[in-house]
């Protein structure tokens, strides 16, 4: 695995690292584990459930795909372009906006993934999607977020114990 960039904002830790998002699943499963994902991007665009999935609890509103409590061992489906706030308890978060995030600030109750724009990453605090990333983290409030984007995979929790764990099993790839 190639180097993993980590810094902490406000009372997230985050990390970049060149790993796939189905491999970071099997190495820290904990990380969705007896928690609850609001996919707001799949494969670079909305969440539809298959009839198995909406069968097995899965479900959207407003262009949000919610899945319920995951059991451990059970990872979720990976496509790339994946974006995924890690919730401790079940929530909607709103709605999915399609809205410019350059000319358009994020506000509560509505949820701009951010995944599909291909520099998006945390460790150039000067480029203006890191900001707007961080002002939909402040009111969206997961435990967690996944981004597995073009050039890297973002994970970014306030769990610090979750965190310490996740960077001692990357780094020992």
């Amino acid at each position: 695995m190639g180097t993993v960039i980590a810094g902490t904002a406000g009372t997230y830790d985050w990390l970049e690292a060149d790993v796939e998002l189905r491999e970071f699943l099997d190495l820290c499963p904990e990380v969705v584990a007896d928690r609850y994902l609001a996919v707001t991007s799949a494969d670079s665009g909305v969440f539809r459930p298959s009839e198995a999935e909406l069968a097995a609890g899965r479900n959207v509103a407003g262009d949000i795909g919610y899945s319920p409590r995951l059991p451990p061992g059970i990872p979720p489906v990976c496509g790339g372009y994946d974006e995924w706030y890690v919730l401790e308890s079940p929530r909607e978060l709103g709605v999915l906006s399609g809205d410019n995030i350059f000319t358009t600030n994020p506000v509560p109750g509505t949820v701009v993934p951010l995944v599909n724009y291909m520099t998006f990453r945390l460790s150039d605090p000067s480029q203006a999607l890191a900001e707007r990333f961080w002002k939909q983290m402040a009111w969206v409030q997961p435990e967690s977020y996944i981004g597995d984007g073009r050039d890297c995979l973002i994970f970014a929790t306030r769990n610090r114990g979750l965190f310490t764990s996740v960077m001692a099993r990357l780094e020992s790839l």
